[in-house]
Order: structure tokens, then C-alpha cells, then sequence
């Protein structure tokens, strides 16, 4: 048995034992499918969707989380707008900076991240480090030298990356000395 409540809390409804009537799980489900089709409420739809069993538990916390959100953003549009706003102004500081690493600047962290074949935030730790007088590197003091083709890497993940092994394992290897490791310096010092 189902405690339902007649007028729903979302309607404005309390736990007072006057709003409340026991239901077997099928009935709560059909009064829940009635008071939806009678005024189109959403809460009223998940709920009778997951007492239905249409839909899982999760399904239906997911479906009121995005619902409840965009009723938020009805009744709060001031707030919604600031929330766009700091959004947007993340997204520009982190990905829109134009970016100078080894003298060339690009429009933003990731066209620089593309380029290098690195990520934005390792174009973003090559530009603060070259900027504040450290070779460019995305804040590791070591290089990785691959001896088969000669390549150099700026970090042991961005080597693990191009050899498509795993962290550790390149790890075991450059332990082993079959990969050398180059500690690097400050730029003139």
C-alpha cells in the first residue's frame, strides 16, 4: 500500500493526514494518470509513468531533475541569464584565450592544442611556463625522447599517448632505461 496525497505537494499539498489516502500501487499509479491528464502537470506524469512501471525509479529522478530545472529557468530568468553568462565567461577563459607558445599565437587553447597534437590544457601550462621563462612544456620539468623514431615529448603521458601504451607501463620502460627522460631548465638560466 501507497500513501497518496489528494491534493499533490507540488500543488501546494501537505502530509496532513486529511491529504492523504492509501492506495495499492496500481490505483496510486491511476491517480496519478488521472490528476495528469486533468491539469497536465509534469510531476504527475513521472509519477505515474514509474508506479506504472513505463519508466525506472532513475529514469523518473532524471526526468524531474531536468523538468525541475527548466521550471527554474521559467520562473528564475534573471538568475538563469547570470548562470549563461558565467557559463559563457568559463568556456572563454578556458578554451578562448589566444595562446603564444614557441613564438606563434594561436586564436584559442584548442586550435593551439590541435596543432601541437596536445591538449588544451597542456597548450595553456605551455603558454604560463613560456611566458613566465621555462621552456615550453606543459608543467612537467622532463622530456621524453623516443629512441626508435627520435621524437621528443613535452610529458610521459603525451609520450604514452603517441607509443599507445599505457601510463605505468611507459613508466617500467623509462625505469628500465629503454626510453630516456631529459630533465629541462629555466630559458638563460
Amino acid at each position: 500500500m501507497h500513501w497518496h496525497h489528494i491534493i499533490p505537494r507540488h500543488a501546494g499539498g501537505t502530509d496532513n493526514p486529511d491529504n492523504l489516502v492509501q492506495l495499492t500501487i496500481e490505483e496510486h499509479a491511476e491517480a496519478h494518470r488521472t490528476l495528469y491528464e486533468q491539469y497536465g502537470c509534469w510531476q504527475d506524469r513521472v509519477a505515474w509513468q514509474m508506479l506504472s512501471g513505463r519508466i525506472l525509479p532513475e529514469e523518473a529522478r532524471i526526468e524531474a531533475a531536468k523538468q525541475g530545472y527548466q521550471d527554474w529557468k521559467k520562473e528564475n530568468p534573471e538568475l538563469y541569464q547570470e548562470k549563461l553568462k558565467k557559463n559563457h565567461e568559463f568556456l572563454i577563459d578556458r578554451y578562448g584565450k589566444k595562446t603564444t607558445i614557441n613564438g606563434v599565437t594561436y586564436r584559442t587553447r584548442n586550435e593551439a592544442g590541435r596543432a601541437l597534437g596536445i591538449t588544451d590544457v597542456q597548450a595553456r601550462r605551455n603558454a604560463e611556463y613560456e611566458a613566465r621563462g621555462f621552456p615550453p612544456c606543459p608543467g612537467f620539468n622532463k622530456r621524453v625522447v623516443i629512441p626508435d623514431d627520435g621524437t621528443i615529448h613535452n610529458s610521459i603521458k603525451e609520450a604514452a599517448v603517441h607509443l599507445e601504451m599505457g601510463y605505468s607501463t611507459l613508466r617500467k620502460h623509462i625505469r628500465a632505461g629503454k626510453i630516456e627522460v631529459h630533465e629541462l631548465t629555466k630559458a638563460g638560466g
